[in-house]
């Protein structure tokens, strides 16, 4: 069962990157389904539900509070609104991020996965020049795939976390 909710999520985050980096738009049913799936695969691995809840709850607050510091840095200091800088889908794969990350993992793996898309960015910029920004939830999802495939084939991560 685990397997089988694995590939999908890795069908989804690979819809997810595909989407975001050719039209730089993400279809709210791809997302809405990967967070489900997300879901579904956190309760069914979790032991105790009251534990996840509050998992769940603490990572939902640090993406609360990391888009408050952003509309509020973007409001008063450069004058634009959030949504001009940030998608919608990138707020909601944050979502996801707290899902399917526990609480202490989350962020590294949030703070790795945004150091990833920034390298991704600065490498492939050149790629992609009709478009001014980045593809953050696509390349979040690279990471994410990235770290679903370490984790199913018990590979190492070359560098202390």
């Amino acid at each position: 069962m685990e397997s089988f909710l694995d590939i999908l999520v890795i069908t989804l985050a690979v819809l997810i990157t595909y989407q975001d980096i050719k039209q730089r738009r993400v279809h709210f049913i791809a997302l809405a389904a990967f967070i489900g799936l997300l879901v579904v695969k956190a309760v069914y691995l979790s032991a105790y539900i009251e534990v996840l809840l509050l998992e769940i709850l603490m990572n939902l607050t640090i993406v609360g509070v990391m888009i408050l510091l952003l509309w509020i840095y973007f409001k008063f200091l450069r004058k634009k609104r959030l949504f001009e800088v940030i998608g919608m889908g990138d707020i909601l794969l944050f979502v996801a991020f707290a899902i399917a990350f526990e609480a202490g993992t989350f962020i590294i793996h949030l703070t790795m996965s945004l150091v990833f898309s920034l390298i991704f960015h600065f490498i492939f910029k050149n790629h992609y020049k009709k478009h001014k920004t980045i593809p953050l939830a696509g390349f979040m999802c690279i990471y994410f795939i990235g770290i679903l495939v370490m984790e199913k084939f018990h590979l190492e991560i070359p560098f202390p976390l």
